[in-house]
Order: structure tokens, then C-alpha cells, then sequence
């Protein structure tokens, strides 16, 4: 979607507009239009649902999509917002509601990579897919966990990836990526994969597809100098630098505290720093508590880390 930045709703505005065209949809009660990037969870008609979602400059959105045909046709809409949805029926009626909902209240425009050109109604779109779900989303699973002491021994423990096995007749091995940060061990994902077989984890970033390495890092990935130089220009870069963690952090303290940055990318250094999560941001962070336009931002930032 392409719109003027200042006409960015907020998450209040947001809803209630999506309310008032007649769809069941929320959004998580943290959630920022403004400063939010990466994974979105929503309500639709009482079921879980999520989405992507990535905001940046338009002209840079143009230049890495390479569509920069589409310049002259985008007015003063100087912002991008990109969903990006999997194959859950759920998330594609809560991405095409959000959106056509959004360039409706913000006199935006909504771009289809998949079809190649603007949607022309985007209300009627997002309507005509509600039969669609109806039919065809299954009931709502009844979740339920209990705790077991599981025996296992450790078989790998790298920087962010540990995999254990357990000590059963028949044995069963799960690998986990964790973050440790403010007194707590957070699971950042879980596998389980049969034992005796090689293990290859492979995560997606846009349309590429990279191996981890035994540490939980892109093998495939670009330096993070590279990507630093490249934050604020493309999310792509912006998207590598969360996924890249820990290993991430110190370059962005040093953006985050740079005076001859921008000011928008160094704010956007401090929210990832608070998105990623790790302690070795605080100091940083606690240094610019106290700037006169980055303090609320760090702040913020700092509260992310301790909770």
C-alpha cells in the first residue's frame, strides 16, 4: 500500500474504521502503526490470525522491487506498508481487510505484487472473501497443555541454537532458538526432527530462502555492515538485521547513538534494538533516555527489554 506518512492512522483510528465498514478484526493491543515492523497477531471473528507487517519509505520500496514504473502514478504517497501472509485463510482476510480499510481512510493506493497492478476496489475485495472463509475455515481447536517432566540429554549447544534428545525407547530430538534477556530465557522458535537425519533449518526472507548455520545465523546473509549502510534504504535490510539478533545489536547502538545519522534511521535502530530484545542494548538505550527527540523512542525501547 502506498500513502502520505502523515496520513497514517493510529490503531485506534484504525479499528474503528474497520468497524464501521463491518468486519470482526482487531489487533494486538501493543501494536504502533508508526513504529511496529515484523509479525502482527490479530482477532478475526473470534478466531487467531497475523500477518507481516513492514513499513518504509515508498521510493526506496519502488527501487527494491525494482517498480520504479509505478513512481509517477504514486502523488505525494511518500510511505509503503507491506503485509506479507502464509497460506492460513484466517491471515489473508485479516491482511486484505486491514488493508483495504487503510488506503479507503488514508486516500492510499493497494499494489498486488501477485497480480501486478492496483486494486481498484479493495472494500468489495476484502468483502468478497468473507463467503470464502465462512465456508471453509474449520473449527476452532480446543488447546490444551499440560506439564511433564521430559529426561533428555544435550547434543548441541551453540550461541542461539541448543538441541537436546530425549531419553526415551524411541527418542526424539528438538532443536530451539532462544534469546536471553532481563532475567528471562525466551523460545524464539522450535523444531523436532527425526533422529539419525541431518538437520537443516532454513529460513525465508521476501522471496530468498537461507540456511541457518549451527549458531542460528544466515549463512546466506550479508554482512552486517552491509546491511547497516543499507538501513532506512530497504526492509529487506531492516527485515535481516532483526533476524540477525544478538549479532546485530552492537552496530545498532553505534547508529542508534551516531549524531551524523538521520534522525529517522537512527530511531528506527532504537526500536529494532527493542525488538530484538537483548540486554546489551540497555546502556545504549539508557543514554538516550534522556535525548530531546529520542528519548521517548529509547524509552520505549528499554521497557521492551524488561519485559
Amino acid at each position: 500500500m502506498f500513502l502520505a506518512r502523515s496520513k497514517l492512522p493510529t490503531r485506534e483510528a484504525w479499528l474503528q474504521a474497520i468497524r464501521a465498514h463491518g468486519f470482526e478484526l482487531t489487533f494486538d493491543a501493543s501494536f504502533d502503526p508508526a513504529t511496529d515492523d515484523g509479525h502482527l497477531p490479530c482477532v478475526y471473528r473470534g478466531a487467531e490470525a497475523g500477518f507481516e507487517y513492514f513499513t518504509g519509505d515508498a521510493n526506496a520500496y519502488l527501487l527494491e522491487q525494482e517498480l520504479g514504473e509505478l513512481r509517477e502514478q504514486l502523488g505525494g504517497r511518500d510511505f509503503a506498508v507491506s503485509f506479507v501472509t502464509r497460506s492460513r485463510m484466517e491471515d489473508l482476510k485479516a491482511a486484505s481487510i486491514a488493508g483495504a480499510v487503510l488506503v479507503v481512510i488514508a486516500d492510499g493506493l493497494l499494489w498486488s505484487d501477485e497480480a501486478g497492478e492496483f486494486i481498484d476496489a479493495p472494500l468489495q475485495h476484502a468483502h468478497d472473501l468473507e463467503p470464502v472463509f465462512l465456508e471453509t475455515a474449520p473449527a476452532a481447536p480446543q488447546v490444551t497443555s499440560a506439564a511433564v517432566d521430559l529426561a533428555a540429554r544435550i547434543v548441541f549447544r551453540g550461541q542461539a541454537l541448543t538441541t537436546l534428545e530425549t531419553l526415551e525407547a524411541v527418542p526424539r530430538r528438538f532443536t530451539a532458538k532462544v534469546a536471553a534477556g532481563a532475567g528471562e530465557v525466551r523460545i524464539l522458535a522450535l523444531w523436532q526432527q527425526a533422529v539419525g537425519k541431518p538437520t537443516i533449518h532454513r529460513l525465508r526472507i521476501g522471496a530468498a530462502t537461507h540456511e541457518l548455520d549451527p549458531k542460528g545465523n544466515l549463512q546466506a546473509a550479508r554482512p552486517i555492515a552491509t546491511l547497516i549502510s543499507l538501513l532506512g534504504v530497504t526492509e529487506s535490510a531492516t527485515r535481516e538485521l532483526l533476524l540477525a539478533g544478538a549479532a546485530a545489536v552492537s552496530s545498532l547502538c553505534e547508529v542508534a547513538g551516531d549524531s551524523r545519522k538521520p534522525m529517522q534511521v537512527r530511531r528506527m535502530a532504537i526500536v529494532m534494538l527493542g525488538q530484538i530484545g537483548d540486554a546489551a542494548a540497555k546502556p545504549a538505550l539508557m543514554t538516550l533516555s534522556t535525548h530531546t527527540d529520542l528519548g521517548s523512542v529509547a524509552a520505549d525501547a528499554l521497557k521492551k527489554l524488561q519485559s
